[in-house]
């Protein structure tokens, strides 16, 4: 393992046996045989890479000082038992507390844009709705034209005289998106698929490990080196062989995308998540498996499929306090578009397209449009480790969020970050287990308890701001300036500063014990409580026995249940399954739960797409 867990790792065994003889570092990031054996041959002294580990070693036990202090620290003060604290938790915690509180405070906002329709002089061009992009000081919020009036004078200006229109043209290209990184391919399969980001980590490693059919999945890097360019034939055809692809035939092996970049992987300890060069039948892998891994497939296939490719036309005509804008994109090679189709790169043509140079327009009428400002976004797990990975956006203070920009400065896809590609999704396991957040559909919301603990943390124990403070002392004990325990030196005195203010005069008005129902029970009425593998009935006591587990068996088949899915089948929805044929085939059904006598069955309400 070539980061500083992984030297810190073996060190500490090392120690352990007080190991005293020469000792050798290799760097492996890779587990298929040949390619580690390419490694062996770059020996370096282990003794060059101590302080790496001691980096390490610091940040470990200071964060277990840190959680274990603290978490005592608020039970105590709070007079209460299942309070937890972390340097990483509280402040996702933070991140969607504070996206709820934005939602509920959000007022709708009216606000209007104008579109001036224009005759082209002499042509047949006609009807051109020009858009007027106001300047900044037009408008009442700095974005938004508020009160509609304004636009008055700006009709009329129109209505006076003809326009002389100046056209410029631009190439356009856009590049295939680059290989998956674990946040990317977490958040990804979290949006299609509605995995948990533990869920895609587990499914991962499992790909790793057990099919050796991936390389290194805890990155956070999407970037590939050179030699993979090089090894591409090999691997496209073990891809191609596994998997089946409609544009196979359109695949270029020449083509060099921007992910192969030795100088953007300096500084990282992995490189992007691809498929190993190696044939395999991939029939043994679950349907989760497969989806997985076709993903992670197709991202490293695109990378030899061509440049989408645009004309773009921009007609602009100035006027006073602003510009009226025409846009023209018409497609010259649409490259890997086709392919793998969204709703954000849908390829789009315009009829009517203004030639470079001057054209003279004469007004033909106006449109007002009315539109509303919207409320953030929920959070979804996908979206809350992305943030995660970017928190020093939300930073105020220049000085931190300088701090947390530069400990990722050779990272170029964590831009500030909290936490890792292999802690977050622990993370968001650990609040939801907390009861701190809780699933809503596929959004992540805060609870009550979750709200309120969070409003009552001391401020300077709840910000990113542990995190920047911690990686300038890190560095320090890198470069041979600090000892190993000068970040355990600082939450010492952090907490010390803390421990007799904080949480004074505070108190929870939330149960903590208050178990959280998940609906009715369809024998009886009572309330549906989660424990360990199961949804029960709380008047099992009174001999209701009504239960779901997580793994529902259904025939020959396993029906794995998440809360979302009880929520929905004791409201009597349905949810997807994949199911299996007599003949070994699959198909897929909606399930709604069906209670025969004191037997519960998910019987197929319809088959689905």
């Amino acid at each position: 393992d070539p980061d500083d867990e992984g030297q810190n790792l073996v060190d500490e065994i090392l120690d352990y046996f007080q190991y005293d003889g020469e000792v050798k570092r290799v760097y492996l990031n890779d587990n298929l045989p040949e390619n580690i054996q390419k490694e062996f041959k770059n020996f370096v002294s282990n003794q060059e890479a101590r302080r790496n580990g001691d980096v390490a070693y610091g940040r470990q036990m200071a964060d277990k000082a840190f959680g274990i202090n603290h978490s005592r620290l608020a039970n105590l003060k709070l007079n209460t038992k299942g309070l937890s604290m972390g340097r990483v938790q509280i402040p996702t915690l933070g991140l969607v507390v504070n996206r709820d509180q934005a939602i509920a405070n959000h007022i709708k906002q009216k606000y209007y844009e104008l579109q001036i329709i224009l005759d082209e002089k002499d042509s047949t061009n006609a009807k051109i709705a020009f858009d007027f992009v106001p300047d900044k000081d037009l408008c009442d919020d700095g974005n938004h034209i508020l009160n509609k009036d304004v636009f008055a004078s700006v009709i009329n200006h129109f209505k006076e005289k003809d326009m002389t229109a100046i056209t410029a043209t631009s190439e356009k290209s856009e590049s295939v998106p680059l290989p998956f990184n674990q946040t990317e391919l977490a958040s990804e399969m979290n949006k299609k698929y509605g995995y948990s980001v533990k869920k895609t980590l587990d499914i991962t490693q499992n790909l790793r490990d057990k099919y050796h059919a991936i390389t290194y999945n805890r990155t956070d890097s999407r970037y590939l080196k050179e030699e993979h360019y090089q090894m591409a034939p090999q691997t496209v055809h073990c891809v191609l062989s596994n998997i089946s692809v409609s544009y196979s035939d359109d695949l270029n092996l020449s083509i060099h995308s921007r992910a192969f970049d030795d100088a953007a992987l300096k500084g990282e300890a992995h490189h992007a998540i691809i498929p190993q060069a190696i044939e395999f039948d991939t029939k043994k892998l679950t349907e989760e498996e497969l989806n997985v891994y076709k993903a992670i497939c197709e991202r490293y296939l695109m990378q030899f499929l061509p440049d989408y490719k645009a004309k773009v036309y921009r007609t602009i005509i100035n006027i006073e306090n602003g510009q009226l804008v025409y846009k023209q994109s018409i497609c010259v090679d649409k490259g890997w578009k086709p392919f793998f189709q969204t709703d954000s790169n849908k390829v789009i043509d315009e009829d009517i397209v203004f030639d470079s140079g001057e054209h003279h327009m004469i007004y033909n009428s106006y449109k007002i449009l009315e539109k509303e400002t919207k409320p953030l976004k929920k959070y979804t797990q996908g979206s809350l480790i992305k943030d995660m990975s970017s928190i020093a956006k939300y930073v105020n203070d220049p000085k931190v969020k300088q701090a947390l920009l530069e400990k990722d400065k050779e990272k170029k896809d964590e831009k500030g970050s909290i936490g890792t590609v292999a802690t977050r999704p622990a993370i968001i396991e650990t609040l939801l287990q907390r009861k701190y957040i809780q699933e809503e559909g596929k959004h992540i919301v805060s609870t009550e308890l979750g709200r309120e603990f969070y409003n009552i943390i001391p401020d300077e124990l709840k910000s990113a701001d542990i995190t920047a403070n911690w990686w300038i002392i890190q560095e320090k004990i890198r470069n041979g300036e600090s000892d190993v325990n000068a970040v355990m030196k600082d939450v010492i005195d952090q907490f010390n500063r803390v421990k007799d203010t904080a949480y004074q005069g505070k108190q929870l008005t939330v149960d903590l014990n208050k178990k959280i129902s998940y609906g009715k029970c369809p024998k009886c009425g009572g309330d549906i409580y989660k424990g360990k593998n199961n949804w029960y009935c709380s008047n099992y006591k009174d001999g209701c026995d009504f239960a779901l587990f997580k793994n529902f068996k259904r025939f020959n088949d396993v029906i794995t249940l998440t809360d979302t899915s009880v929520k929905k089948l004791l409201q009597g929805k349905t949810i997807k399954a994949v199911l299996t044929k007599k003949d070994g085939g699959k198909y897929k059904a909606n399930l709604k739960l069906k209670i025969n006598g004191q037997y519960l069955n998910l019987e197929i309400d319809s088959f689905a797409k």
